[in-house]
């Protein structure tokens, strides 16, 4: 169920006025381009909003180019309905949220588009969701086969064409999560176990780090080793990047967090050491603070005056984490997954289902989604709001290590036996 808001959105007009600037600019051609699509969106809206993952999805989909073919001014309504459906079916979108995207590629290319679709241009759309309806798969799961060794880390790119999933078998593979099939295998970096791996933002760098103290920068698209960052002694497991792309941030045994400039490789700051050794580090969506999980406790810092704002307690040494909206920070311990509010410095709610510690925790983007693996041998999808369990997968023998979300919504799995899965989710499941 979609309500649209009679509200204004300003971070929605504002997508949708720099996609019609983009097209004037650059032409039709981006209707059959999503990667150029998702790079042009990339650099002003560093978050990715929910608005412009819309607006790109439409190109991947074939929307865009769909309405480019149009001849006529005006959108048929039943076009109008046919393509916002093939968004929520194909890419997960709720509707309003595809009728949005629908109405903004018709207006960048010059359609009127139906009456009943007017009120969504530039609108604040709140998505409920339908909960016979959320977060179901769809079909079986495509297998990710290859690893030797147990599963450590995964992650999208920023179009979902490509997961990367790291293991203990020192190697970083690259897959298409579509057909299983693997594009490539990233050796030679790591002289020992790799435990974590993420894409930047925009896509154009994939950072890995492990047991061998150094983090390595490569070219998804060549495969290519692009840079060796060394800044700790031990292991890191802590890795994520800033919304921005500018800025990697490694973490280790060590008890140091190091923030490096991509770019320049220069090292920008060193904080620490904290006790412990650090299990995890997460991204404010805005950039503005960084939380930082070491032995029994979560620190976070305000990265403008380079200093701790709070400090919450855990329990045990290897908390995950993940950053959500609206300062959410969202914590897997060994006591479960819950949520807590850095704005207000304060516990949200408890995800009650696991039996055991948490070990891996993913959000989509949008905030509406969380993902938790647990040692109990279980993942499960939540709606991240109300804590309402919309799917338990469950495994024999294998527990699930590591959890990545589609930008459509859909999910990646690996485990412990050195597997990965990639799951489509039925619609409704995530925008």
């Amino acid at each position: 169920m979609v309500e649209t808001g009679t509200m204004s959105s300003p971070e929605a007009d504002s997508v949708r006025r720099h996609l019609i600037a983009a097209v004037a600019s650059h032409g039709t051609a981006l209707c059959q381009d999503h990667r150029r699509v998702a790079r042009l969106l990339a650099d002003p809206f560093p978050s990715r909003p929910w608005s412009s993952v819309a607006l790109h999805v439409a190109v991947r989909e074939g929307v865009a180019a769909d309405l480019m073919a149009l001849t006529e001014g005006m959108v048929p309504t039943m076009l109008f309905e046919r393509l916002t459906r093939r968004l929520v079916e194909r890419a997960g979108l709720a509707k309003g949220n595809a009728a949005w995207a629908v109405s903004c590629w018709s207006e960048a290319l010059g359609h009127t588009v139906p009456e009943m679709s007017t009120r969504l241009r530039g609108a604040a759309v709140k998505v409920r969701f339908n909960k016979k309806m959320y977060g179901r798969p769809k079909g079986a799961p495509w297998n990710l086969r290859g690893h030797r060794k147990g599963v450590t880390g995964a992650s999208f790119n920023q179009d979902g064409s490509l997961i990367a999933t790291s293991s203990l078998d020192r190697t970083v593979r690259l897959w298409d999560p579509r057909s299983g099939e693997r594009v490539r295998v990233l050796m030679g970096g790591h002289r020992d176990w790799v435990r974590a791996v993420r894409f930047s933002p925009d896509g154009k760098l994939l950072a890995s780090a492990g047991d061998d103290g150094a983090v390595r920068l490569w070219d998804p698209l060549s495969g290519e080793r692009k840079f060796r960052l060394a800044g700790h002694e031990g292991w890191v497991r802590g890795l994520c990047w800033s919304p921005d792309s500018r800025i990697v941030v490694s973490a280790g045994r060590d008890g140091f967090v190091c923030l490096w400039e991509a770019a320049t490789l220069q090292q920008l700051a060193r904080l620490g050491p904290f006790e412990g050794g650090i299990s995890r580090v997460a991204f404010d969506l805005k950039g503005r603070w960084l939380a930082i999980g070491r032995a029994n406790a979560v620190e976070i810092w305000d990265l403008d005056a380079v200093r701790k704002a709070q400090q919450l307690d855990v329990a045990g040494s290897r908390a995950v984490l993940a950053a959500g909206p609206a300062d959410r920070l969202y914590i897997g311990d060994e006591r479960g997954a819950w949520a807590w509010s850095v704005a207000e410095g304060r516990f949200v709610q408890a995800y009650d289902g696991h039996k055991g510690p948490v070990r891996c925790i993913a959000m989509h983007p949008n905030g509406q989604s969380l993902l938790t693996g647990g040692k109990d041998n279980t993942a499960r999808l939540w709606h991240a709001d109300d804590a309402w369990e919309a799917h338990c997968f469950r495994f024999r023998n294998v527990r699930v290590t590591a959890l990545a979300f589609h930008p459509g919504g859909h999910i990646g799995m690996g485990f412990s036996d050195g597997n990965a899965q990639f799951r489509e989710m039925e619609r409704g499941g995530s925008l």
